[in-house]
């Protein structure tokens, strides 16, 4: 059988090699692009299987979902208070904050200046996870 450029540079694309290997490896095999693959794949030359897209996709997704689920984990844990000198006026979280914010968006821009016309102060602060506190004595 004949080598040709075309085998030699299929070779090439499914394994890792250069045209040198390609072409030895396929004078080895008379030509034979399957044997010379097998060869090259028991001298550890070729290339792993590449993983499929959907194969990508699905562990982009998962680590969008991952990230995603750390950002409103963070946004829960997270506290937006309303406070005078004395007492705290509104104690919630940032994401329920934040959907109110949004659904009430020409309005809440004027109710976010009320307090400070009375004196009172705005704080978003994380609130301190049960791994971070260290037990007081």
């Amino acid at each position: 059988m004949s080598i040709s450029l075309e085998k030699i540079d299929l070779l090439m694309e499914r394994a890792n090699v250069s045209y040198k290997e390609a072409k030895e490896t396929l004078e080895r095999t008379e030509g034979d692009l399957l044997e010379a693959l097998i060869i090259l794949e028991n001298n550890q030359k070729t290339r792993g299987p590449e993983k499929s897209k959907s194969c990508k996709n699905k562990e982009q997704a998962d680590e969008f979902k991952k990230k995603a689920n750390s950002f409103f984990k963070d946004l829960q844990e997270t506290r937006f208070t309303i406070k005078n000198s004395e007492k705290k006026a509104l104690d919630v979280s940032l994401l329920t904050a934040s959907v109110i914010t949004l659904v009430t968006m020409p309005v809440s821009i004027f109710v976010l200046a009320i307090p400070y016309l009375f004196g009172h102060k705005i704080e978003i602060e994380k609130s301190k996870s049960k791994s971070d506190s260290t037990p007081e004595e």
